[in-house]
């Protein structure tokens, strides 16, 4: 499930699966990884923000989104 969401090939439903599957599971290793996910695409470590969202690419932003 943790290569799945980190697959940028991937279909985006698939991605956005695995998510719900790592969220479904509540154990610590899967909430970290999906917050260390999400950190990784979208937080901004110099202002410690998440960074503003960015419409290019519409499957990472749907596949956050859930992480969410």
């Amino acid at each position: 499930m943790k290569k799945s969401c980190n697959m940028l090939g991937a279909f985006w439903r698939i991605r956005i699966e695995a998510a719900f599957a790592l969220a479904n599971i509540a154990s610590e290793e899967a909430v970290t990884h999906l917050v260390d996910f999400y950190k990784s695409r979208r937080f901004d470590a110099n202002i410690k923000l998440p960074k503003p969202n960015d419409f290019h690419d519409f499957q990472e932003y749907f596949v956050l989104e859930i992480v969410v």
